[in-house]
């Protein structure tokens, strides 16, 4: 649709552009599931493979249907935060504090090179491109 829309230029851009963010983003994908592996004493030798491995049986052996209501369930698995949250026992007049603003502390202020770069970490795995791409994607079909 780009490419009929706003021509060749634009719509090789967007190519570009949605292969670049997708091969970066599963750069970090692997890198996480390297450290995690390595954090559950496992070799990365073993866990990168076999990740990749479980991702490619599943772009051709599932069905996209039978893969989101797997991610659903894997999703609804973040529940499990809130109650590892309250057995923590927080102090919560300092959690209330640290809401208000009065402990928020960020070591270099609010334009040093650290909070930036978290900042952009942050939005970059909360909105990715090819996220905005699948979701026109939908609202077209």
């Amino acid at each position: 649709m780009i490419w009929k829309r706003y021509g060749k230029f634009w719509g090789a851009f967007s190519l570009f552009d949605l292969v670049a963010a997708n091969v970066l983003t599963l750069m970090t994908e692997f890198i996480g599931i390297r450290i995690g592996g390595e954090a559950l004493g496992l070799s990365s030798w073993l866990t990168v493979p076999l990740a990749l491995a479980f991702i490619s049986w599943i772009l051709v052996y599932l069905r996209y249907w039978t893969w989101e209501r797997i991610a659903l369930v894997v999703a609804a698995f973040n529940l499990v935060f809130v109650p590892l949250a309250l057995m923590a026992h927080p102090d919560w007049p300092a959690v209330a504090q640290a809401f208000i603003g009065h402990g928020w502390v960020v070591s270099g202020g609010f334009v040093s090179v650290t909070f930036l770069v978290l900042l952009s970490a942050n939005i970059g795995t909360t909105i990715a491109p090819w996220q905005l791409f699948f979701q026109q994607s939908c609202v077209v079909d």
